[in-house]
């Protein structure tokens, strides 16, 4: 829902910021093959779960700051983040993910739009961590980590994107802008760690422009699933955590509630949503996303 170029920018900061904090050795782009992505990716792996296994505070801090600069979730299908040692588990298993199309999905895209769509000229590194997630930053890795971490990614090698590629990708690749002519529902999971919810967020900043711009004439309904607060790894979520974890039901519901709209003009009202969704699919009518990380990425026309 926010485009190739604004995703890949998040996977491009994960890849730089394990880079500087944690394995210093990582291409994070122009990857020559697909051998070299995936060896990049291993070695940034295996950095993450021997951190994890040998409890390295340092490192763990360093990963949940990591995390903070590209909204990764602490709660993923097998984990529910319900205490630290699942927090800290959830998070590395998001960033393995983001990592993988930081590397692997990067490699592709180089090659499909001619090189490097992205890059962190100008990021602010420092604006992306809020008071909570600085506070559990220096609880793990001592006081002051969280400002030592983010001055180092702010003051590490910047990369530009090549513009022609970049162009190719935001022109080929998507790139929503909001106007919508037509109704639309979109559903995602609340903890989804390789397209992050926030993409409702984006989209939804978009739409509100363009309707404000009078461009838009269709209407937006964002539906959100939340898991349940806690869960075994064994059995994983039932819904709301993971990518695109939903019920057979929620996933039926929708299609419903987008033919009673289209074909017999009844809006989808919140009674008629919630009956449809059901009591077991984790709709959760108050549940709002956050903002995109990099809020500079979200271009308004």
């Amino acid at each position: 829902m926010a485009g190739l170029v604004p995703n890949i920018g998040l996977a491009f900061d994960a890849a730089y910021s394990t880079q500087q904090l944690i394995y210093p050795e990582m291409k994070i782009v122009e990857f020559s093959s697909y051998e070299e992505a995936v060896a990049n990716w291993e070695g940034a792996a295996s950095r993450l779960i021997q951190a994890g296994r040998d409890q390295d505070l340092e490192t763990i801090a360093k990963m949940f700051t990591i995390a903070a600069m590209v909204d990764a979730p602490d709660k993923t299908f097998s984990q529910d983040g319900a205490d630290i040692t699942s927090q800290v588990t959830g998070t590395i298993e998001s960033l393995l993910t983001a990592l993988a199309y930081g590397t692997v999905g990067r490699f592709d895209i180089e090659q499909r739009y001619g090189g490097n769509v992205s890059g962190n000229e100008g990021t602010d590194y420092a604006l992306r961590l809020d008071d909570a997630e600085r506070t559990l930053i220096d609880t793990i890795g001592g006081d002051g980590a969280a400002n030592r971490f983010v001055t180092q990614l702010d003051n590490g090698p910047r990369t530009a994107a090549n513009p022609t590629a970049q162009a190719a990708a935001l022109e080929r690749g998507g790139d929503p802008n909001g106007a919508i002519t037509v109704p639309m529902i979109t559903m995602h999971t609340a903890n989804d760690p390789l397209v992050i919810v926030e993409n409702q967020a984006f989209f939804a900043d978009r739409y509100r422009s363009a309707v404000a711009n009078q461009t838009a004439q269709g209407d937006l309904i964002q539906l959100y699933t939340v898991p349940p607060a806690t869960y075994s790894p064994e059995t994983g979520a039932p819904y709301g955590a993971g990518h695109c974890n939903f019920t057979p039901q929620s996933r039926i519901a929708v299609i419903e509630l987008m033919e009673q709209w289209i074909q017999d003009g009844l809006y989808p009202g919140q009674n008629a949503i919630v009956a449809a969704m059901g009591s077991d699919s984790g709709y959760s009518p108050l549940f709002t996303p956050g903002p995109w990380p990099d809020l500079a990425a979200v271009v308004t026309e």
